[in-house]
């Protein structure tokens, strides 16, 4: 690929040898800004990318957006049907590759997912022309096209291009799903992939993991009804985010279960302040920060965060207390006995 720079606009010169360049004529009449000019054994592409972006009207970038999505697809329809005859040739193996999409995740950096959804749009896109014809043009787009293609055949070809454009993709992944068989091999993995990772970054807690179907439905169902009937701000009267109120059934969830669990000393979370010497005043009815003498205190969860002086005196409010007494070298000297701040009918 060559690249100039003339003037406000940059170009890129792309050769194409023969049968592929006479895909590309077309493409030309998408926009102004795309030339395309056969030689004896290539066509050159050149495509003429204004850099003057700020200064033209939203009408005008509305219309370039638009031409480039058109242009894109029609690139990329022919890339997924040279992928395509590659598959059937299996060049892929001269490489050392098992598979196409192995080969596409080497030579195109693609991720996996990526590179297989390519491979299997790629083969349905052969027996869907129509189809095929509609992405080229820019009316679909990918995230349509792929579940499209799940559902689509040969018979359908011609009515699903004109429906697709207007449906949106959750319709067309809805469609997708409800075509699918479910395998009890793709259960039995899907059982197997169950996870959820928790950790700490920034004083907050990162969650990410997934669950399969009934599972995930079940919990989606608990953090949904519990943010939806949660109660607006009493001073505000405005509702939190849904985000955050997801966030807060969750806290609600997990408080529920530690609540009644009998093993008082395995649910309980810990939190450590660490107290200067000297202190007069009970810690729960001093200022945030200070001790009885005047002297700064902190505290953090157990394996976890520092948290606010603020959220400690919430704590307080009620919970267990127990003293601890370290050296300098912060082994263990005494303990105190565990005091209750208050009792839970009194909470």
């Amino acid at each position: 690929m060559d690249r100039a720079v003339i003037g406000p606009c940059r170009y890129w010169t792309v050769p194409f040898s023969p049968p592929l360049h006479e895909l590309y004529r077309p493409i030309a009449s998408l926009t102004d800004r795309l030339t395309v000019t056969p030689t004896v054994d290539h066509v050159e592409v050149t495509f003429e990318a204004p850099s003057d972006l700020e200064t033209w009207s939203n009408a005008a970038l509305e219309e370039h957006v638009f031409s480039m999505h058109a242009l894109s697809n029609a690139a990329h329809a022919s890339l997924l049907e040279a992928v395509e005859v590659l598959g059937k040739r299996k060049a892929f193996s001269a490489c050392g590759h098992r598979s196409m999409s192995e080969w596409l995740v080497a030579r195109l950096s693609l991720s996996h997912a990526v590179a297989t959804s390519w491979v299997e749009v790629a083969g349905a896109l052969e027996d869907l022309p129509q189809v095929a014809k509609v992405y080229e043009e820019g009316k679909l787009s990918f995230d349509q096209l792929k579940p499209l293609t799940e559902v689509a055949d040969a018979k359908d070809d011609a009515s699903l291009a004109e429906e697709a454009p207007s449906c949106s993709v959750r319709h067309l992944e809805g469609l997708a799903r409800e075509k699918r068989k479910v395998t009890r091999e793709e259960a039995a993995r899907d059982h197997r992939s169950r996870s959820l990772r928790l950790w700490w970054k920034d004083r907050m807690l990162h969650l990410a993991g997934e669950l399969p179907d009934t599972d995930g439905a079940l919990v989606e169902k608990a953090i949904r009804r519990l943010a939806d009937t949660a109660s607006a701000d009493p001073v505000s009267g405005r509702y939190e985010p849904f985000g955050a109120r997801c966030a807060d059934a969750l806290v609600q969830m997990s408080s529920g279960s530690l609540e009644a669990d009998n093993d008082v000393e395995r649910t309980t979370v810990v939190v450590h302040v660490q107290e200067t010497p000297g202190a007069t005043a009970p810690l729960q009815t001093r200022p945030p920060g200070q001790n009885g003498t005047g002297s700064s205190i902190s505290a953090r969860i157990e394996e976890g965060p520092v948290i606010a002086d603020e959220t400690l005196r919430r704590l307080l409010c009620g919970c267990r207390i127990q003293a601890v007494e370290e050296d300098e070298s912060g082994k263990v000297k005494g303990l105190g006995q565990m005091q209750r701040t208050a009792s839970p009918w009194q909470r």
